[in-house]
Parts: structure tokens; sequence; C-alpha cells
């Protein structure tokens, strides 16, 4: 709320406006990444910081190869390979603009809309990752891991990115 107050106030200096959005920007896509909003909590009683303390090792890792938190790969998820990758960030841009063409939006702004991302987000990490990491527990995470989740990430970049541009709107009145 401070920095949509920030953003509404016509006198403030360009430069409070602008760390207003940066820090605006930054929470509503951390939001809807489902482990920002969700951890478990082990038998000893600590906290796993959104998966931050689970290891996963990638399909055909090579001895020596780093290991790394579900909570990266969730970070992650959208990077593609290099064979996947295709012409770059705009390419997932119009994948993602074209996927919200489709859509009603329209239940994704109402009401308190950042309440509303951090329940979505728990919700998919309780019900769907955290159950997926327990049944696969111990076996190399890859393509096919990815190739489920993606979808769900698109859908979570894409309800971000509609979430903002109302908040913005919002605060341009």
């Amino acid at each position: 709320n401070a920095e949509i107050a920030v953003l509404k106030d016509a006198g403030a200096p360009p430069e409070n406006k602008r760390q207003a959005l940066i820090f605006l920007v930054h929470f509503m896509a951390d939001v809807h990444q489902p482990l920002h909003c969700a951890d478990e909590v082990t038998r000893a009683g600590r906290s796993d910081r959104g998966g931050s303390l689970k290891w996963l090792t990638r399909e055909n890792a090579k001895p020596g190869d780093k290991k790394f938190t579900l909570h990266s790969f969730w970070d992650s998820i959208l990077r593609l390979s290099k064979e996947e990758r295709g012409p770059g960030p705009r390419a997932l841009a119009d994948k993602l603009e074209k996927n919200i063409a489709a859509k009603d939006t329209s239940a994704w702004t109402r009401g308190d809309m950042v309440t509303a991302a951090v329940l979505e987000s728990h919700r998919i990490a309780k019900e769907s990752i955290y159950p997926d990491y327990h049944r696969n527990y111990g076996r190399p995470v890859g393509k096919a891991y990815q190739d489920k989740y993606r979808p769900v990430a698109y859908e979570r970049l894409e309800m971000a990115g509609i979430r903002l541009a109302a908040l913005l709107n919002d605060s341009l009145k």
C-alpha cells in the first residue's frame, strides 16, 4: 500500500516513484511464485524456507554437478534449454499475451488481489508441488517435471501481469 501511495502522489520525487514501482513489480511477481508463499515444517520443527532446504538433482547430471533446491528450480522453471528457448524473452511475452487474450481474466482483479495471489500460491504449493516432491523424493527432476508445471508457472506469470496492470491503473487515477 505504501508503494501505491507513492505512485499516486503527484508531488513524490521521481526517484521515490521509481523505487516504489520496482518494489511493486518485484512483490507482485514474488507472491505469484508458489514457493514464496508456503513452507513445510520438518518433524524437528524447522521450516524448509519455501523449498530452500529440499535438494534435487537434474536428470542426466554428471558426477560433481551441483544439486539445487526445489525453490531455485521453481524460480527458474520458465528458463528453457537452448534448444527450447527460441528467440528469447519476447517470444515468451508474445505467448503469454496470446494466452491472456483467450481468457476471461476479470476474476483475477476482483477484491483483494494480493491476498488472492498469496492464497492461490500457497494452495498450489501445498496441494501439488510439495506432494510431488515427496512422491518423487530422491529421483532426478528434469523435462517431465518442467513440462508438467510450466503451464502453472505461465498462468501465475499471466496473473501477476494482469494484477500488476490493475494496481498500476488504479494508482494512476
